[in-house]
């Protein structure tokens, strides 16, 4: 019995944890991470806050740029916007100030070292044996556009080296002015009713290392 008084103790007490946070002043940081060059959304970048905020003080940008950062404590924050790797050339920072109940749109801007932009995928949804991958590239501040890449998974959680070769195309494309790329993959057996989800890569390579910026679409065969 005493075991069941204790319980529903903790049960209480923890209920009413949670009503004093409900009680915070509480705001949202949300907006988008942009290809300052091309003005189209970066994926993949990391937005976070300092003074950390437990477990909702960063995120990563999704495939459009798009962010959300919510139930943010009442206060002032430094704003990070960065990526791992060397792939950005720059990282943006900021200053922001969370009031109660307030809705804070943000635009963070930041150069890769090669922009690829205009991205679609032409498909047949009743043909799952091919897709046409379109998109331009060009390399900033004299980086150069060396290969690019198309990759196809059923989750969109993944890299190039991740996958087999069966998922993956690899193309030298030496350049240093802007390109337009069509690239057709073929001789598929892509499973109907599933969502494929398509990304294209794009590469500088310098100094030995290998500098690298993607976009990703999904498609799904009926």
């Amino acid at each position: 019995m005493k075991k069941i008084y204790l319980y529903i103790l903790v049960c209480v007490l923890v209920g009413y944890s949670c009503d004093d946070m409900n009680d915070f002043e509480q705001g949202i940081l949300k907006g988008y991470v942009l290809d300052a060059v091309t003005g189209e959304g970066l994926a993949d970048v990391d937005v976070v806050l300092e003074p950390v905020v437990a477990a909702n003080g960063s995120v990563t940008s999704k495939s459009d740029g798009h962010f959300n950062l919510s139930r943010l404590v009442a206060g002032t924050y430094s704003v990070n916007v960065r990526k791992n790797g060397a792939s950005i050339i720059d990282n943006a920072q900021d200053e922001i100030t969370i009031t109660d109940g307030c809705v804070l749109n943000k635009e963070y801007k930041l150069t890769p070292r090669i922009s690829v932009f205009d991205f679609n995928v032409d498909y047949d949804k009743n043909d799952p044996t091919k897709f046409v991958v379109h998109f331009k590239a060009r390399g900033n501040q004299g980086n150069k556009f060396n290969y690019y890449s198309v990759m196809w998974n059923e989750y969109p959680n993944f890299i190039f080296a991740d996958l087999p070769n069966t998922q993956r195309k690899a193309v030298k494309h030496a350049t240093s002015e802007e390109a337009e790329v069509t690239y057709e993959v073929s001789g598929l057996d892509l499973k109907r009713g599933t969502t494929y989800y398509i990304r294209v890569g794009v590469t500088h390579i310098a100094n030995g290392g290998d500098y690298n910026h993607s976009r990703m679409i999904p498609i799904k065969f009926e």
